[in-house]
């Protein structure tokens, strides 16, 4: 008799665990609006769609402020705060010509770095690296490239942070070929490799 009253008691409890677990799922607090998606309207502007657009990149300067850079016929960056997105200054470099934005970054204290890349003359592509002080660009040394030779090309770069030092990593290609994997640490003054 009790071999049976227990089977009942056992299945009495494998109904209601269930049936309590499935009510407390319905009663979770609702998500944070600071988890949900939120439009980042108005749009960015008119783009030429007749060319590809390549390797968008964004990072966050901080709980309210964005910055999206790509590649159009030249540099596109551009930063989201108070509620629209801004044109901040075109990175230029005296003596430099058709630079474009690469990739944007944010240390973790909300400061911007970019690496531009540009040609030169002799056919290669090196890689300038600035950071965002006070409304302006600040060039952090001298390019970043390996070699000197005649058609090589840095790019494909990706930014990182040692504190607020900037870790940059880049691959280059000399005449069509993989030409190697290349990082550099800003130590303050010079690029360390």
């Amino acid at each position: 008799m009790w071999t049976c009253i227990g089977w009942i008691a056992f299945a009495a409890v494998v109904a209601v665990v269930p049936a309590t677990l499935v009510a407390g799922r319905g009663a979770q607090p609702a998500a944070s609006a600071e988890l949900c998606w939120r439009s980042l309207a108005p749009e960015t502007g008119p783009q030429d769609v007749g060319l590809a657009m390549t390797e968008p990149t964004l990072a966050a300067a901080g709980s309210r402020e964005v910055w999206l850079s790509w590649h159009e016929n030249d540099a596109r960056i551009l930063r989201w705060a108070a509620g629209q997105w801004t044109s901040p200054p075109a990175p230029t470099r005296v003596g430099v010509d058709g630079m474009w934005v690469e990739v944007v970054a944010a240390s973790p204290s909300g400061r911007v770095v970019v690496a531009a890349a540009a040609n030169r003359d002799d056919g290669a592509s090196e890689l300038h690296i600035a950071r965002m002080i006070d409304g302006a660009w600040e060039w952090l040394g001298t390019p970043l490239i390996s070699s000197r030779e005649p058609f090589t090309h840095a790019h494909r770069a990706s930014i990182a942070f040692v504190g607020e030092r900037p870790v940059v990593a880049w691959s280059e290609e000399r005449d069509a070929n993989l030409a190697g994997f290349f990082v550099a640490l800003w130590d303050g003054s010079s690029w360390t490799r």
